[in-house]
């Protein structure tokens, strides 16, 4: 069952719930004035509580007038939702201004005052207005509700951000007032249907916060604990000493803007401040949030004219002035009053059998509400703190705060030139890594250009020699046909099978003709790429071990057949790569088929196979120790020459695997000595899998 959110907030709207409204809204301002009148009486608390005081008059004011038409039945219901519209307004400027501290300059209460008045003429307007709409003016009383409730909505949005930027005390419960208003503002707008409604949603906002405008009382709250001796008055100061010394004290404070380092401006404060208030001891205590403790940045002794060592004292062994500074308050003890940790605390710092009166006053910064406080002692003198020292601390305390807990503006300076300068060293420093790895990739491009243009080259070549050859074999074709119109002769069957050899070895050569053909034409588009295409299409997934055992399986019948010693060293055998397996062993059993064949009798054959993980190379090595090679051979033999070589078993298994190494994109070596050893090596582009 759904649950209608306009009827809750509607019952504030109709008795009782009407009347429940004003009389919380309304004992809540007047217990406010009765607890405020008694302050007036206070000297140091008068200005700020006839503040409060005339606040709390205008708002519940306007409750009583927003009650009084409240009570006329006779009334429209949209005149009605006006005026309750007019009265929330109106309560929340004036709620802003009373939580403010007293403006001596008359700018915000001006500002009140102009806003009051402007939203006053601006609800008498929509009133004409409303009244006029049915002869002259077109008018949508609802839009005209639900605008106002905008126009509150901006009222609190602007109080919040003047109470953010004045920090008054009780800032955050200001904000969370108005945070309720907004909050039951916003939701009068979505639940805005008829005029019936009568603002539910603002009033039941309005008397949930309005009460926690008491917390303003923590402003009168300061303890002051001191007992006067009669029979003891204050040591006289006359007004003779105090004209001597006013030049001395001009001089203290001249100091301060003269010092180097932050102790020294430290103890020029303690000393100028401990002379202007003729304080027997001046302490300034700084509170470090991180750690909780209280750290002493300086301490002047006025009589002995002795500066006391900053140090840093636990927060436990000043627990009633720490607790007074906290709640924002002053802090005045007796010299009757002997006991507690503060008291002996105090004592060890001035190596003193007791403190006299004592005057602690805590002082604010401009992140923390509390950044630490001053402490005046007179126990030479037990001379009395009245409330003109109170007075003249209140006014220097934001300058005071400013000097003490602020990072001075050469220190500032600094920190935003390293912070500059470490920002440029870092911008260079990318600059020069972008600069080198533009470098690498334009040396990169140019290598890739080239291999390209050379393998254009080396398959243009490859092109034209396959061509030859098809023509060659096309014209032995054609031969071969005109030889078959020939009567029979006895070699016909012979012929026949030439044929059918020539013309499927025909067949294989168009096919690798159309490969290479539509491989360059690859090549064409590639340009840029990190290494050539390859011209072999079937890769596997394979080890080494499996290649050289096939190989093996292939060739044993020929290594016993002329008892040969094959060793293979594999030390990557287990290494999985991608490449086209038959096109290896393709390379490996002509090598291998040639080393068998130029070998004598009993001999030995080593085959070796490596993997270059820099490269991405496969390395293959095999020597025979048969009759060699002279150079003359050598060069001989990577000729299209068909004649038979000295020294090499098979020419036509090298001729294969030489095609079979160009098919993988790889290249071929050979190293002979005539009498001695044959050694061909051979590198392959492989994809080493991780």
């Amino acid at each position: 069952m759904a649950i209608d959110l306009s009827y809750l907030t509607n019952i504030l709207t109709r008795p009782p719930g009407n009347l429940l409204y004003h009389l919380v809204i309304s004992l809540s301002l007047l217990l406010l004035s009765g607890l405020i009148i008694p302050k007036l009486n206070r000297k140091q608390h008068k200005s700020t509580a006839r503040l409060v005081l005339t606040g709390c008059n205008i708002l519940l004011i306007i409750q009583l007038v927003l009650f009084s038409v409240s009570l006329v039945e006779v009334s429209p219901p949209f005149t009605l939702t006006l005026l309750e519209s007019l009265t929330g307004a109106l309560t929340i400027t004036w709620l802003v201004w009373l939580f403010q501290e007293n403006d001596p300059k008359f700018f915000l209460t001006g500002v009140n005052i102009f806003l009051t008045l402007a939203l006053l003429i601006i609800g008498t307007i929509i009133l004409i207005l409303a009244a006029l709409k049915d002869t002259f003016i077109p008018l949508d009383l609802d839009m005209m509700i639900i605008s106002w409730q905008f126009g509150s909505l901006l009222l609190i949005a602007l109080g919040m951000v003047f109470t953010i930027i004045k920090r008054s005390p009780q800032w955050t419960t200001v904000l969370c007032i108005l945070t309720m208003l907004a909050f039951g503002h916003g939701l009068e707008i979505i639940l805005q249907d008829s005029l019936e409604l009568k603002l539910g949603a603002v009033r039941l906002a309005q008397m949930l916060s309005m009460p926690w405008s008491i917390a303003i009382l923590q402003r009168f709250g300061k303890s002051e604990i001191i007992q006067e001796v009669p029979s003891q008055k204050d040591v006289p100061v006359s007004r003779e000493k105090r004209a001597d010394t006013k030049p001395i004290l001009i001089e203290y404070l001249l100091r301060i803007s003269l010092q180097k380092t932050q102790q020294e401006k430290y103890n020029a404060v303690a000393q100028a401040l401990s002379m202007s208030v003729l304080s027997d001891i001046c302490f300034l205590f700084q509170l470090d949030q991180r750690t909780n403790n209280l750290k002493l940045l300086s301490g002047y002794d006025l009589i002995r004219e002795a500066y006391i060592p900053s140090r840093t004292i636990p927060t436990e062994n000043l627990p009633h002035i720490l607790e007074t500074w906290r709640a924002n308050r002053t802090l005045k003890l007796s010299h009757l009053y002997t006991e507690g940790k503060d008291v002996k605390t105090l004592m060890e710092l001035i190596n003193y059998s007791h403190l006299g009166n004592l005057l602690a006053y805590p002082m604010p910064s401009n992140t923390e509400q509390l950044a630490g406080g001053i402490v005046i002692l007179s126990p030479y003198t037990n001379k009395t703190w009245n409330d003109k020292i109170t007075t003249l601390l209140d006014e220097i305390k934001p300058t005071l705060s400013q000097v003490l807990f602020s990072p001075p503006f050469n220190e500032i300076l600094e920190d935003d030139l390293n912070k500059a300068r470490s920002e440029i060293q870092q911008l260079m420093d990318e600059k020069e890594a972008l600069e080198t790895e533009i470098m690498e990739k334009e040396m990169l491009i140019q290598q890739q250009e080239t291999a390209l243009n050379q393998w254009r080259t080396k398959y243009q070549i490859e092109k034209i020699e396959t061509t030859n050859r098809m023509e060659k074999l096309q014209e032995r074709i054609e031969k071969l046909n005109l030889q078959k119109e020939q009567p029979v002769s006895p070699n016909l069957e012979q012929m026949k099978a030439k044929i059918r050899q020539l013309t499927v070895e025909r067949d294989q050569l168009k096919s690798e003709l159309k490969k290479a053909n539509a491989k360059i034409d690859s090549l064409k588009t590639e340009k840029g790429q990190p290494a050539p295409a390859r011209l072999s299409m079937e890769t596997q997934v394979v080890s080494l071990d499996s290649i050289m055992a096939n190989i093996r399986l292939m060739i044993s019948s020929q290594l016993t057949a002329k008892n040969i010693d094959l060793e293979i060293i594999n030390q990557d055998g287990h290494q999985l790569i991608k490449m086209d397996p038959e096109l290896t062993q393709t390379v490996l059993f002509g090598l291998l088929d040639n080393a068998v064949k130029a070998s004598m009798p009993g001999g030995i054959i080593q085959v070796s196979q490596e993997l270059s993980l820099e490269t991405g190379m496969l390395l293959i090595e095999v020597t025979d120790y048969g009759e060699g090679l002279t150079s003359e051979d050598q060069k001989s033999l990577f000729s299209a020459k068909p004649e038979v070589t000295p020294g090499i078993g098979s020419i036509d298994s090298i001729r294969n695997a030489i095609r079979a190494i160009r098919a993988l994109n790889g290249k071929i070596w050979l190293k002979s000595k005539k009498g001695l050893f044959t050694t061909f090596r051979v590198q392959l582009p492989v994809r080493i899998i991780d």
